[in-house]
């Protein structure tokens, strides 16, 4: 439903500034495929695989401190008949303190701004950045008006998908970035 609004909505707005454009005016329209550009762009592939191994060590964690709770858990109930009140007592506060310490870390985790919604940001906004960079040199330099994102297309002819281009000078900027130069200043489209 909120696709077919924002499709409806881009093709009103698309046509509205086709019709008010000059008769004379030729507009340019292209489209990217983000996710094939970052699914091929190694530097998010690498991204990807530090956010999991982060995401793994914290799972870890979680696991040895449900562990931890569950020993306890055991304990208390192997132990409960030979315990005084006051040290029942005093293993039940323990173990819902763990509880307790166990659902806030969670909360920390995977909470919008948490631990794993950080990481994610700092590792995926400097690409993003690169990207929009690369996009927007890209299409400046084959004079595009307008460039879409594919997953928000019905249809379009396969002509005017720059993603391969995109790709090209991300991979250019990254080997540029290797050898300590920027590629926007020799290898770059249209300069």
């Amino acid at each position: 439903m909120k696709r077919t609004v924002f499709l409806g909505l881009g093709i009103l707005v698309v046509s509205a500034l086709a019709l008010s454009a000059p008769a004379s005016a030729q507009m340019k329209f292209g489209y990217v495929d983000t996710d094939q550009i970052l699914a091929e762009y190694r530097p998010f592939q690498d991204a990807q695989g530090e956010y999991r191994r982060f995401e793994d060590e914290l799972q870890k964690q979680y696991a040895e401190k449900e562990n931890l709770i569950k020993k306890l858990q055991e304990d208390y109930k192997r132990q409960e008949l030979l315990l005084s009140e006051a040290k029942k007592l005093e293993m039940q506060k323990e173990i819902e303190g763990k509880m307790m310490d166990i659902q806030k870390f969670a909360t920390e985790l995977t909470a919008p701004g948490g631990r794993l919604a950080q990481k994610n940001a700092e590792l995926s906004e400097p690409i993003y950045k690169d990207v929009n960079a690369v996009l927007e040199r890209v299409s400046k330099a084959g004079g595009y008006d307008f460039v879409f994102n594919a997953n928000q297309i019905a249809y379009a002819k396969e002509e005017h998908n720059i993603t391969q281009k995109v790709l090209e000078e991300l991979n250019k900027d990254l080997e540029a970035k290797k050898k300590g130069s920027p590629a926007t200043k020799a290898g770059a489209p249209g300069r």
